[in-house]
């Protein structure tokens, strides 16, 4: 069976193609409120900081295997 492609919804995206959550509350409500604003400002920077914070974890464990070798 194959999947015909469906007209585009209200969101412009085609139907059957499948969002993430985040992406899908972004497309249907974009900063309707200040909250909303400050709701999706928040999950950015959360995000941010997670990814510093593996990065760093990664960084730091490499920088212990170059001492350990010397």
């Amino acid at each position: 069976m194959v999947a015909r492609p469906q007209p585009p919804d209200a969101t412009g995206c085609e139907s059957g193609v499948i969002f993430p959550s985040r992406e899908l509350q972004m497309a249907k409500k974009p900063y309707r409120s200040f909250w909303g604003a400050l709701s999706l400002t928040m999950q950015g920077l959360e995000d941010l900081f997670f990814n510093i914070y593996i990065y760093a974890g990664i960084l730091s464990l490499y920088m212990d295997m170059i001492a350990d070798k010397s």
